[in-house]
């Protein structure tokens, strides 16, 4: 976790008109590489903030890992959240830097995160540029809906005829037909009986 000086200098980070002064403090204070906690809020608060990837390309210069993710949280993805805030800027930057466009959680099924926020938006350039870096356009999401299924759902027909273009389908029509899986409950808690105390 930060120190004082190290939220205060947080916080300076997140001016993005001081790009120089931004590489001057992650240069002289790595603790904001080091600590994971802070290194994800970094990047997702300058990309939530900012629609500047040219912040993000001080954070890739100085060594932080722009891709670096929340453990098995989707939404807590560098790409997912510039897509969410229609950050077009920062998403095509994260393309461009090999940032992974599908997400894998265990038990769940992988799929292209930012597609149905980009897809939502009607911005077919998007669309294409994540497809063209391996985004799964027959993924399914936790509804058991495709790419194809976003776009005929927010009557996007321009992204629709592309989907179908590159082999997209509906979930309905994957063979097998799309279905989620089912995560198994946890395990309920122990349930030993309490030992009394004897007086």
């Amino acid at each position: 976790m930060l120190d004082v000086e190290g939220l205060r200098l947080y916080n300076k980070l997140l001016d993005p008109l001081s790009l120089s002064g931004v590489r001057e403090l992650l240069t002289n204070r790595r603790i904001l590489l080091d600590d994971r906690e802070t290194h994800v809020r970094l990047v997702l608060s300058c990309i939530l903030g900012y629609d500047n990837s040219n912040i993000l390309q001080v954070l890739y210069e100085c060594g932080m890992n722009v891709d670096i993710s929340k453990p098995d949280d989707p939404n807590g993805r560098a790409i997912y959240a510039a897509a969410n805030v229609r950050h077009w800027g920062c998403v095509r930057w994260l393309v461009e830097h090999g940032a992974e466009v599908n997400f894998e959680v265990p038990g769940r099924v992988p799929y292209c995160v930012p597609l149905p926020s980009v897809i939502r938006a009607g911005k077919l350039e998007m669309v294409k540029l994540l497809v063209e870096a391996g985004g799964m356009v027959n993924g399914i999401d936790r509804r058991g809906q495709t790419p194809l299924d976003w776009a005929v759902a927010c009557n996007a027909a321009d992204i629709a005829d592309y989907l179908r273009s590159v082999g997209a389908v509906r979930g309905a029509d994957l063979d097998p037909p799309a279905t989620v899986p089912v995560t198994p409950p946890p395990p309920p808690p122990d349930t030993k009986p309490k030992s009394k105390k004897r007086k």
